[in-house]
């Protein structure tokens, strides 16, 4: 498991070369029991965290109160730098990899799950053949139970691709930004909860642009329709999804119904 550490020892001592440790303060584990914690005599410059963090990638304190500061100085500069500029992929990789269960949140578990595919059985349940393709398909606890032959998911995250390959190895996935990947139009183009973590306003707008773009018929999106009264660093308001898409010039929509602060819309093209 520490092959490279006593590969390097064994080497320093073959070559004869003398080394000295380093202060602790310089590599200061956070990911150790409680009990290691015996004696704290400098405060940490460097963190060494290993796997001790939350689901939203933030370091854990150890309850002391020196160390704790540390790394909430640390947590306060992760949760900045994302308020400025979210990466996406980077975020939804590491949550997928290292808290499956947890999927994309408490939005998609529970009572919010339920009600998301409750809204999706009864919007999708006359469509047939129709080509279906989802931007943000997430780990597909969402929609692994509609009955679709024509089904196209796409994701930024190939931990969440992964997964869906999994569950539904006869539905076809792609990895890749929705800018930038080559999709083709589809019938029925259904988007929950990518708007909502978009970084800006123009990242923002050009989604929504691309959303109506790959609509031939029918777009279902969940998205702000008012400001948000449950907010973090990975979420963003910038204004009503229906003026969004009003100004997209999809302008005959209506509401399907809603999970915590974010609205469902049917838009017609």
């Amino acid at each position: 498991m520490h092959a490279d550490q006593i590969s390097l020892c064994l080497a320093l001592q073959d070559l004869g070369i003398n080394a000295e440790l380093i202060p602790t303060a310089l590599n200061f584990p956070t990911h150790l029991e409680p009990r290691d914690y015996y004696d704290i005599a400098e405060v940490p410059r460097v963190l060494h965290y290993h796997s001790n963090i939350d689901a939203c990638g933030f370091l854990n304190p150890i309850q002391n109160t020196s160390v704790d500061q540390q790394i909430g100085y640390v947590n306060e500069i992760i949760r900045s730098r994302r308020r400025n500029q979210l990466d996406n992929r980077v975020f939804w990789d590491f949550r997928y990899a290292a808290f499956p269960e947890l999927g994309s949140g408490a939005g998609s578990r529970g009572a919010e799950l339920s009600r998301k595919c409750a809204i999706l059985n009864e919007a999708l349940s006359h469509q047939g053949e129709a080509r279906l393709l989802d931007i943000g398909c997430g780990d597909l606890e969402v929609t692994k139970h509609l009955v679709i032959k024509a089904y196209k998911g796409i994701d930024i995250s190939a931990e969440a691709v992964r997964i869906c390959r999994a569950k539904r190895p006869d539905w076809d996935f792609a990895v890749g930004h929705p800018l930038l990947l080559d999709i083709q139009p589809a019938e029925i183009v259904l988007c929950l909860d990518v708007l909502i973590h978009m970084p800006d306003i123009e990242s923002y707008r050009r989604m929504v642009r691309r959303l109506i773009e790959l609509t031939s018929n029918v777009l279902i999106v969940g998205a702000y329709n008012q400001p948000p009264w449950l907010t973090s660093d990975i979420t963003f308001y910038y204004e009503p999804i229906t003026k969004s898409l009003r100004e997209g010039g999809m302008t005959t929509f209506e509401i399907l119904g809603g999970y915590r602060d974010t609205t469902v819309i049917r838009a017609f093209k």
